[in-house]
């Protein structure tokens, strides 16, 4: 067999990260929520944009435990309708108020107090009816991180005078609006794989402590998940979406010399996996090259090597080599 078929160690890895969206807001919504009441830091945001969905308050008859109206989904100039009916607990009496652009609303008793207020478009998952699927579609504008010791320096802090959140208010047309996804890496994996019929060079003692080694250095330290781990995953969605506002690692990651990568080289890790999951906030995210989807992976070989196995990044959206029917 030729040597240059021969892998280092008999076990590869992939370091697989999962990217949750806990809170997902429009940008003018952000500072009316309290981060410490947020469960987990979050590390990485997504600034996206959306239709704007609002309701007419004339639309909407309110019954004693039914509400139906109608929606509007914004489209430059013009707008569709689609019906909706939602059940609530206040009582009779109550009527919906809003005022333009209809966006936002309230509910208040006939006594007039405020009984329930809330945005329009997350109405999604209590309505019936025909909900249009485009207000659930994020394009994705830009990524970013933000992190530190004890979370003391989380996402929340750099939104709040963000040039580029600010840029991308100042471009937005009136019929779009800016959203904020809050996200946390809330598991890291390791996926291993062996191929019979293909050696490694080394001892199996060898090969023990390089999987020794490799668990100890990623899943036993918080430093990964707290640094390498924030970087890795922001990097990887960068290159995945490629958002417009997006410099760097846009077109470039993975890279030979990038810092990011230098423990996953060091460990002769193979590849990385970033899972982006949308479906408890329902929303769905995509770009001009990636259809919108709730759940995303997106797969980076760390070793440029042809001979490495790639088995399990084949299973990804955007592995290079994935072979698509």
């Amino acid at each position: 067999m030729n040597a240059s078929k021969f892998r280092k160690f008999a076990t590869e890895f992939s370091v697989v990260l999962t990217v949750h969206v806990d809170v997902l807001g429009r940008a003018q919504d952000l500072k009316h929520v309290d981060p410490l009441r947020i469960e987990r830091p979050a590390h990485i945001y997504i600034v996206s944009r959306k239709p704007v969905v609002s309701i007419h308050p004339d639309s909407v008859i309110m019954s004693e435990d039914r509400i139906t109206g109608r929606i509007r989904l914004q489209e430059g100039d013009s707008k569709r309708e689609f019906c909706f009916d939602t059940s609530h607990t206040f009582g009779e009496g109550c009527s919906w108020h809003s005022e333009w652009p209809f966006d936002e609303y309230r509910i208040r008793n006939n006594f007039g107090e405020l009984m329930s207020r809330g945005v329009v478009s997350a109405l999604g998952e209590q309505v019936t009816g025909k909900w249009p699927i485009e207000a659930d579609k994020h394009h994705v504008l830009y990524v970013g991180q933000a992190f530190g010791k004890d979370g003391e320096r989380t996402a929340w802090d750099r939104l709040s005078n963000h040039e580029t959140v600010q840029k991308i208010l100042a471009e937005t047309r009136r019929d779009q609006q800016v959203w904020i996804s809050m996200a946390a890496i809330t598991d890291i994996n390791l996926w291993d794989e062996t191929i019979p019929g293909r050696c490694a060079s080394m001892q199996s003692s060898e090969n023990a402590r390089h999987i020794d080694e490799v668990y100890a250095s990623i899943i036993g330290s918080s430093d990964f998940k707290d640094r390498e781990a924030v970087s890795l995953a922001e990097a990887g969605l960068i290159r995945y979406f490629q958002p417009e506002y997006n410099d760097r690692l846009k077109n470039n990651f993975p890279a030979r010399n990038q810092v990011s990568l230098e423990l996953l080289r060091k460990l002769d890790v193979y590849g990385l996996i970033v899972e982006l999951q949308g479906m408890d906030v329902r929303a769905e995210y995509g770009s001009n090259l990636v259809l919108p989807k709730s759940i995303h992976f997106a797969g980076y070989e760390v070793h440029l090597d042809p001979d490495r196995s790639g088995l399990t990044l084949e299973a990804t959206d955007n592995f290079p080599g994935k072979r698509h029917p």
